[in-house]
């Protein structure tokens, strides 16, 4: 979990002060959630965002597994987009 994060971790689960160094999946994944947000004109990157930039994410794991389960990015993000106006 550590290394999947990039940052250290210090006793307990509790992250130490500072600069967390993404490695570059995590960073890219993290741009794509930003890229989400912004499309859909949402001002808070939310856990839904980060979903939507793992699955836009073509060479990582969840996109494969949600790609072999047969739901498309675009198919998750108009799920996204309608939960948010519900809850809107």
């Amino acid at each position: 979990m550590e290394s999947a994060l990039g940052g250290p971790l210090a006793d307990a689960g509790r992250w130490t002060a500072g600069h967390i160094p993404f490695d570059k999946d995590s960073k890219r994944v993290l741009e794509l959630a930003l890229r989400e947000a912004i499309s859909l004109g949402h001002k808070e990157i939310g856990t839904e965002h980060v979903l939507l930039g793992l699955i836009r994410d073509a060479s990582g794991p969840v996109a494969a597994a949600f790609g072999e389960a047969g739901i498309t990015l675009a198919a998750a993000r108009a799920a996204v987009a309608e939960a948010s106006k519900r809850a809107g």
